[in-house]
Parts: C-alpha cells; sequence; structure tokens
C-alpha cells in the first residue's frame, strides 16, 4: 500500500490539520450563506471526519510528533517490497563477498542468537575539485585536481567508502550504502527484526554528514524500510533524547 506523506519540513501535521478545517469552515459558511444545502452538507462531513483526527494528533507525545516531523522530512515514497525480494533469502547477499575485502572492524556484537561483526573496505574517497561554475579545475599539467582533505570536510563529503557490511562467521547477512544519495539497507530474511537493520543505518548515516545533520533525506522505503526508520528514530531519541530531530538545523533549500 502506498504511504502518501508531505515533504512539509516546518509544518506540523496538526498545523496541516487545522488549515484543512478552517479551509472546510470556510466552505461551509459560504454554502450556507448561499443557500446551498449539498455543499453546505458536504463541507459539515469533512468537519466532522477532521475533528477526531485533530484530537488523536494533539494527544500524540512529544516522542511521536518528532517521528512524524522525522519521517515528513526523510521518508520520499513507496518502494514495493518485491522490488528487493532477491535479497530477502538466506544467501541473498552473497555477492558482498567475505571479510577479506573489508578489513576494517567498525563494532561486533550478540544479536539474538547471532554474533555479528560489522565491516567496512577503508577506501578512502577521491572527488574531482570544480570551480564556483561547476567546472573541473586542472593543474598546469592539464590533469584534474583532486579535492583535499580540508574541502571534502568542508562540502560535507564522505571521506571514505560508506558501505557496512554485516558478517555472521565469514558470511554476510547485511549492508547498508549510498544508494544515489539515499540511504539504502537490506538484510537477509533470517536474520531480520533483530537489531542488526537499525544500526547498521545508524552506523552509516554517522559517515553521512549531510544525512546526520538532516540536510539530505533518508529516501524511499519499503514498509519494512518505514519501520527501519521508526526503529532509529527510537535508537537516537534514546541517545540525544525526546525531540532530537526537531533540534537539527535544516536548510530550507532542501
Amino acid at each position: 500500500m502506498a504511504i502518501m506523506l508531505k515533504i512539509l519540513l516546518l509544518e506540523s501535521r496538526l498545523d496541516q490539520l487545522y488549515k484543512e478545517m478552517w479551509e472546510h469552515i470556510r466552505c461551509y459558511k459560504i454554502a450556507k450563506e448561499a443557500g446551498n444545502e449539498w455543499q453546505r452538507n458536504d463541507c459539515l462531513k469533512k468537519i466532522q471526519l477532521l475533528a477526531p483526527e485533530i484530537k488523536r494528533e494533539k494527544a500524540k507525545s512529544p516522542e511521536q510528533l518528532d517521528q512524524d516531523d522525522f519521517l515528513r522530512h526523510h521518508y520520499t515514497g513507496h518502494i514495493d517490497s518485491s522490488a528487493y525480494s532477491q535479497y530477502e533469502k538466506e544467501g541473498g547477499l552473497s555477492w558482498l563477498g567475505d571479510k577479506s575485502k573489508y578489513p576494517v572492524l567498525l563494532h561486533k556484537g550478540k544479536y539474538g542468537q547471532f554474533d555479528v561483526e560489522f565491516r567496512q573496505t577503508g577506501q578512502v574517497n577521491r572527488y574531482i575539485k570544480t570551480d564556483d561554475n561547476g567546472d573541473i579545475v586542472r593543474g598546469a599539467d592539464g590533469k584534474a585536481l583532486d579535492m583535499t582533505p580540508e574541502e571534502i570536510k568542508s562540502a560535507g563529503l564522505a571521506t571514505h567508502d560508506e558501505t557496512i557490511v554485516a558478517f555472521v562467521g565469514d558470511k554476510p547477512v547485511g549492508f547498508a550504502s549510498n544508494e544515489f544519495g539515499a540511504v539504502g539497507v537490506w538484510v537477509e530474511g533470517p536474520y531480520q527484526k533483530i537489531g542488526i537493520g537499525t544500526d547498521l543505518m545508524a552506523m552509516h548515516i554517522e559517515l553521512r554528514p549531510r544525512v546526520k545533520a538532516g540536510k539530505s533525506k533518508i529516501g524511499q522505503a519499503t514498509d519494512a524500510g518505514i519501520s527501519l526508520m521508526k526503529a532509529y528514530h527510537r535508537k537516537m531519541s534514546k541517545k540525544h533524547g525526546t525531540g532530537w530531530f526537531k533540534q537539527l538545523r535544516v536548510s530550507k533549500d532542501d
């Protein structure tokens, strides 16, 4: 089922409902003055439908409201679960290779009955330097120049390969990566719902300065992906406190 969310970062869901309510009230008054019984009744029905929704929204806890804001910002559209069915079955991520390809150990811990290691390649990212017009900057020999580490940091770019792979033994069971700017997280079916996906997302976002700061979006998601985003929000709430997302300074240009 497709889930439609308005991407209105600075406007709460309650604000949106109040706007809709006042519009229906205005419609009701105009129809009443014009003697338009059908339109008056239609507007009244919409008012009656909105009233309990506003009541439910007002009853939400600060944590729920912050999570709503988080999802409104980061969720950009729905993906059908069948799109990644090949990753669901055990062994579906074998193409990632064994641990020898990922020598950097980020974290290890117990997840359910499994001992899990989170690893990276450690590969350093290179970026071509461009000028204010977006043209490639070249040296005296005509070759394109790389950005310096200071320029990379200033631009909020990742210094190293951001892909993180979760292993049980020598077997890859999950990974998180930069998917054309979005955050992609996948975990094989038998290893889901024990916290591996949540920690993959958290570790990956920690490596993405703009996503971490709320200046870029996590992106589209399946139903399971939406649940994962909620789990990540809860994890950050425990770490930073209730309302952590609202405290982020998000650029109006995003």
